[in-house]
């Protein structure tokens, strides 16, 4: 055996001290729906349209995920668990990504104040890293796992954000 290699590989294992607490990658909606109590008028669009996001984004991620079977860092070590196998792309990463890019998308609209937007956006473009960051560090993850959820985020997130544009601009014209 070669010296650098290790014979123990219960190093893989999935770790739980890192890690940011399972289901704060929603926070962002808790977010969300503060900012619509102060606008009336767009929280029902915006909010329905940011659970079509989450629901469209969680049916193409599991069709990735079962069709692709991507390992997961510990995957050898537990073979007949079938979430061993549905790596990519990463669901928490993806809901971290698209909960501040529509959060963004929807202080775009609402703030008169291009600097508030901005600096709301770079604050929130935190959030995702880290939770990707933390995914990665407790071998859940690969770091292009955490790349195709922040890419199908991207991409959903556009989709989305473009129909409740439309909607919320066609409503403003009648």
């Amino acid at each position: 055996q070669h010296p650098g290699i290790k014979a123990d590989l219960t190093y893989l294992k999935p770790k739980h001290f890192h890690s940011i607490p399972s289901g704060l990658e929603h926070i962002m909606f808790v977010v969300l729906l503060a900012l619509c109590a102060r606008h009336s008028s767009t929280r029902f669009y915006t909010i329905s349209y940011y659970l079509i996001g989450t629901c469209l984004g969680n049916g193409v991620q599991g069709l990735i995920k079962k069709s692709m079977c991507s390992p997961r860092p510990y995957a050898g070590l537990y073979l007949t668990d079938p979430n061993s196998f549905m790596s990519t792309p990463s669901g928490h990463t993806f809901y971290a990504t698209f909960g501040a890019m529509y959060v963004g998308y929807y202080l775009w609209l609402t703030c008169k104040d291009s600097h508030v937007v901005t600096f709301a956006w770079m604050l929130m473009s935190v959030f995702p890293i880290g939770i990707g960051i933390s995914r990665v560090m407790d071998n859940h993850h690969f770091p292009v796992d955490i790349l195709y959820g922040g890419i199908l985020a991207f991409w959903i997130c556009g989709f989305v954000c473009r129909m409740h544009y439309l909607t919320v601009r066609k409503e403003k014209s009648e």
